[in-house]
């Protein structure tokens, strides 16, 4: 795998606050050289449905580029798994494995019980700043500048309950699982005071 970096939502995680972690301690990332890249807008595809086709043209991407168009797609998905909340959405399984995408479908299950859902705040790119930090051929760390812009609101009655903006930096564990690459771990490392923090965070 080439050495290589690239390409910023806390997303909806109701029960434990935005921007929820695993629980897990953040993985070294002393493996390799990374290159930061500043993103002006995210990893788009060629077909006429982008929240399901990720795969459809990544043969024509390097590793490295794949894993930023994971990384770029799943907090995407967040939100568009929670708008309304759908355990069963296909868009988990494209960007997530492991006890991640057990836990992704679960907590969508959790918020359509409790009646809430979440929306996009705006166009933005939500991965503001990724840096990647290849481990091995088979595994990445990846740092995550979030702007999280997400609304959460009530399913029954549409009124807003959160309409924070906040910009958090995340660690990312991808993994190639069965050929693909796919998000298996987050960890938050901290909230950030706004986008010049974000920006310089790492």
């Amino acid at each position: 795998m080439r050495q290589a970096a690239g390409g910023a939502l806390c997303v909806l995680i109701f029960a434990t606050g935005c921007g929820g972690s695993d629980g897990a301690a953040a993985p070294p990332t002393t493996a390799v050289t990374s290159t930061t890249v500043t993103p002006t807008e995210p990893p788009t595809t060629t077909t006429a449905a982008p929240e399901t086709t990720l795969a459809t043209t990544v043969a024509e991407l390097t590793d490295e580029e794949q894993i930023l168009a994971v990384i770029q797609r799943y907090w995407d998905v967040l939100t568009e798994g929670n708008n309304p909340p759908d355990p069963e959405y296909p868009g988990w399984a494209e960007v997530a494995a492991g006890e991640k995408l057990v836990g992704l479908r679960e907590r969508a299950a959790q918020n359509l019980e409790a009646g809430t859902g979440s929306r996009p705040g705006s166009s933005e790119p939500r991965a503001r700043r990724l840096e990647i930090s290849t481990v091995d051929s088979e595994k990445a760390v990846v740092d995550v500048c979030l702007r999280d812009d997400g609304i959460l609101y009530d399913l029954d009655s549409g009124a807003v309950l959160n309409d924070d903006v906040i910009y958090l930096w995340y660690q990312a564990v991808v993994e190639l699982v069965d050929s693909a690459w796919r998000v298996t771990r987050t960890m938050k490392i901290q909230e950030l005071g706004g986008v010049e923090s974000c920006d310089s965070a790492f």
